[in-house]
């Protein structure tokens, strides 16, 4: 054994000048060789050989060659699973992003939730409120008119189904003026009196709904520019309204029938009423209501031109929030200023806006006004021109206010009206006016001119409508008929000598009259 290890020794010294085998004998030890497999019971004498064999002879039988494919393998398997480690890893924080996003959705959707059920149950509590308000009201309607104040029983008649048959020769179709979605219109002669008569379709599901919205709403206003209701027949859905002989403003600006055309100082007393109806309807408490159908059609006049509204939409709350409103009411503002330019101009065209402007703007106004009306006061005129184009959507933010600027120039104006010479009657220039230092919200200091005889120019008491259409005070007018048939207005010959009450300028002269004694 001994001789083995000094052969080995003197081999290793005899090669350590050469470095090669130096380089060799450095790298073994990191070098496993494997042998043939031996049993356990194999001698160590058999196994000293194989592991003191002379460290050349190990070296020359090592494949450098395999060493680096055994290598290349091993680094093959490291990057591999550094690669999968990695591609792990990310799969893993994808799965927690999508974990996270997921907790959230859900969090978010269950708010979502949650405020939807608080809104469903908002909006159950405010459907709850508007049902029991309709149920209310629905209630209300049926004691009409017997749920009214004494003073409304003694304007707001009930008649019967066959006075209304009797009225309208039995629906005849010539006595029909009107038919829309809502029903139709009849006029006719109640008890003596010429009334309207809007009939409400019983068929449709709304008939009766807005028979009775539309009830509420004219049984609570009184105005001298508001067509008054003066009746109802809830047999057949029926509110009678007041019958005003001079139709509406639109067939009397085109002259229809062969009408004298509308003088200038008719015309601006007809924006005046207007104006004074829309301030009145806007200022109403609690709620202010909303024309939102203003056109020349909708503005009726009576048999002294005074101008009334008719048809207006009842935008009243329970039935309308605050801002549908407030909306309308910008849009009656501009349906007036086109109101007031059609009256200026005699024209109803698209773009009359913009045909006004341009001749404002040429400074040749004159040039675009309804010359049939006569000579128009220019220098005032141009300011309600413009007053009206102010009134056009393009402006809303800058709207003229009707109370505090347009009021006060039609009452400018309206002095002119009165300082100007009369002309026929039959064109409505003259017509009294109201005091012109009030507004239409103030408390009247003088009478409207309608509440006037026109023999006795005095308040009436008992006035009566003649077969001329005018309205007289009763002992007046029959002084007259005592040695006359002619009328005391228009000299023209009567078709009849009967007198007929006018129990709604009697209302209205009596509610005047209680308002300025208070």
């Amino acid at each position: 054994m001994s001789s083995h290890v000094q052969s080995g020794q003197s081999t290793a010294g005899s090669d350590n000048s050469g470095s090669d085998s130096s380089e060799v004998a450095d790298n073994l030890p990191l070098v496993q060789f494997e042998g043939p497999e031996r049993s356990n019971e194999s001698s160590a004498t058999n196994l000293a050989p194989a592991v003191h064999q002379p460290l050349s002879s190990v070296a020359e039988g090592i494949n450098i060659e395999e060493l680096c494919e055994q290598l290349d393998r091993a680094m093959s398997e490291v990057t591999k699973a550094k690669r999968e480690a990695l591609e792990e890893l990310i799969r893993r924080q994808k799965a927690e992003k999508a974990a996270i996003e997921a907790k959230r959705k859900v969090a978010a959707l269950e708010n979502s939730h949650a405020e939807e059920a608080i809104q469903r149950i908002n909006l159950e509590e405010m459907l709850e409120n508007a049902l029991r308000a309709n149920e209310e009201l629905s209630a209300n309607h049926a004691s009409e008119p017997s749920s009214l104040n004494s003073q409304d029983q003694e304007v707001i008649t009930k008649f019967s189904f066959s006075e209304i048959l009797e009225a309208t020769e039995n629906f005849n179709p010539s006595s029909k003026i009107e038919e829309g979605d809502y029903g139709s219109t009849y006029k006719g002669f109640l008890r003596h009196t010429q009334v309207i008569m809007k009939m409400m379709c019983s068929d449709s599901s709304q008939g009766p709904s807005q028979y009775h919205q539309e009830l509420h709403i004219a049984s609570m206003l009184r105005h001298p520019n508001l067509v008054t209701l003066i009746g109802v027949c809830p047999e057949a859905w029926a509110l009678i309204y007041e019958y005003l002989p001079n139709g509406n403003l639109e067939d009397r600006l085109n002259c229809n029938d062969d009408t004298a055309p509308l003088s200038w100082q008719t015309r601006i007393q007809i924006c005046r009423d207007t104006c004074a109806a829309l301030i009145f309807l806007h200022s109403f408490k609690p709620h202010g209501i909303a024309h939102d159908d203003l056109n020349p059609k909708n503005i009726l006049l009576d048999a002294n031109f005074v101008a009334k509204l008719s048809n207006f939409t009842l935008l009243d709350a329970p039935f309308s929030s605050h801002t549908t409103v407030e909306f309308s009411a910008l849009l009656d503002v501009f349906l007036f200023g086109v109101v007031l330019l059609q009256l200026l101009t005699g024209r109803e065209v698209f773009d009359l806006g913009d045909i006004v402007q341009t001749a404002l703007d040429a400074e040749e106004l004159d040039t675009v006004l309804d010359r049939t009306a006569g000579p128009w006061p220019l220098e005032q005129v141009t300011e309600l021109a413009r007053l009206a184009l102010g009134c056009y959507p393009r402006n809303t933010s800058n709207q003229p206010d009707l109370r505090s600027e347009v009021w006060p120039l039609l009452e400018q104006i309206q002095t002119l009206c009165e300082q100007a010479p009369s002309s026929d009657r039959s064109s409505g220039v003259t017509r009294q006016s109201w005091s012109s230092d009030r507004s239409p919200g103030e408390e009247h200091t003088q009478p409207p001119s309608y509440f006037l005889c026109p023999i006795k120019h005095e308040i009436m008491e008992d006035p009566l409508v003649a077969a001329d259409g005018h309205t007289y005070e009763a002992e007046a007018i029959m002084e007259w008929l005592d040695g006359h048939n002619t009328s005391p207005m228009t000299n023209l010959p009567l078709d009849n000598l009967h007198l007929v009450p006018n129990r709604i300028v009697r209302s209205a002269i009596q509610e005047w009259l209680q308002i300025n004694e208070s």
